[in-house]
């Protein structure tokens, strides 16, 4: 069920890459931010395992760090190089469309 959902995520972050207006005013950093910001969460580890045993979605962590990674907007935004944790090869960049 996690794999659904981060495949969801990573559709919806696309999309919003691609219709959020005009691509050429298209503010990239502003909006990657803003995607992190809203997956935020402070919790207890404690806290953080029980969500893990009854709650199917992926954490809030996963949420908003692993669909960005799949789009090449982020590496132009950023200037992610392969040293950098958040890089990902382009070959395992999950493609949907």
């Amino acid at each position: 069920m996690i794999s659904c959902n981060i495949i969801f995520y990573n559709a919806s972050t696309k999309d919003n890459v691609a219709y959020s207006g005009d691509l050429n005013y298209f503010r990239s950093k502003a909006f990657f931010s803003q995607w992190a910001k809203i997956w935020r969460m402070k919790a207890s580890k404690e806290f953080q395992q029980m969500l893990l045993s009854m709650d199917f979605h992926a954490p809030a962590k996963l949420r908003a760090n692993i669909p960005p990674t799949n789009l090449e907007e982020f590496y132009d935004t950023f200037d992610v190089k392969e040293t950098d944790k958040m890089y990902r090869a382009p070959e395992n960049r999950l493609k949907i469309w």
